[in-house]
């Protein structure tokens, strides 16, 4: 005989998830395995707080140091940007920043007014589409996040 799942009566399991039923009815079968689920459902969400617990354990202190090194990259990164130094042999200092456009309503108006009212916002890959690149370029506003400066090491010998 195997061993009983979930405290319920005439259950038993046999290898790993199998569950043998007496001759009941069918709804009492699935109220059965429905109750063996929910046991199952809950041993594993245990299981899965264990485990989350335990790694948080176990990473708490290189989090910690990561955090540190991070703080120490971006201190020295921000004080050679601060000194100008932006290459040093093969290493380099780039500006990773995006630069994000904007359709200024008002002069795509000015230009397209037949299009703003068709548009009412003016997406700049719709604009784009409809009037091209080139026409679109003076009548965007061009915004650029704050620098993002990041370490590049390039192939080769200093």
């Amino acid at each position: 005989m195997g061993k009983r799942v979930c405290g319920l009566p005439n259950m038993q399991a046999e290898g790993v998830g199998a569950v043998i039923l007496e001759e009941r009815t069918q709804l009492k079968k699935a109220v059965l395995l429905k109750a063996a689920i929910q046991d199952y459902e809950d041993q594993l969400a245990v299981i899965r707080k264990e485990i989350e617990r335990e790694y948080e354990e176990r990473t708490e202190g290189i989090r910690e140091v990561m955090e540190s090194t991070r703080a120490q990259y971006r201190r020295i990164i921000t004080s050679c940007v601060e000194q100008g130094i932006f290459q040093e042999g093969r290493y380099s200092i780039e500006d990773k920043s995006r630069k994000v456009r904007s359709v200024n309503t008002e002069r795509f108006r000015q230009a397209f007014p037949e299009l703003f009212d068709q548009l009412a916002q003016v997406p700049v890959t719709k604009a784009e589409a409809l009037v091209g690149k080139y026409q679109l370029a003076p009548l965007c506003d061009v915004s650029a996040s704050p620098p993002v400066w990041e370490l590049v090491i390039r192939k080769g010998s200093a």
